[in-house]
């Protein structure tokens, strides 16, 4: 299935990895290093450095992991440094959102009282 993904978002993720390698580079590892530790093919380190999209998140954070930089990555999904989240009021967020097609689902079960039973 070919996504349809935003200008902006494909030069995003050439732009990530070109920083990835520029790090790897930095750290003297050849891709095909990089690659064995990663438990991936080379040309999975070649791509993940040349941007493409079909690269799953876990090898870009396997990678940062690897070169010690996971904690940078990660903290970019952090609610506190979320503009909208900060705005809305973070500590208030709802720890799942149901739809009202969902309350109307036979076979929906709210996984909070599933979790909460006693």
């Amino acid at each position: 299935m070919k996504k349809n993904l935003s200008q902006k978002l494909i030069l995003n993720l050439k732009s990530v990895g070109e920083d990835i390698g520029a790090c790897r580079r930095i750290r003297k590892m050849t891709q095909r290093e990089m690659a064995v530790r990663m438990n991936v093919s080379e040309n999975t380190i070649i791509e993940l450095e040349a941007g493409n999209p079909s690269i799953a998140f876990s090898n870009y954070l396997s990678e940062a992991w690897i070169m010690g930089l996971e904690a940078g990555l990660l903290s970019a999904f952090a609610p506190e440094n979320d503009p909208i989240a900060v705005r809305l009021g973070g500590a208030n967020r709802p720890h799942r959102v149901q739809t009202e097609e969902d309350d109307d689902d036979p076979n929906f079960t709210d996984i909070s009282l599933v979790f909460n039973a006693t």
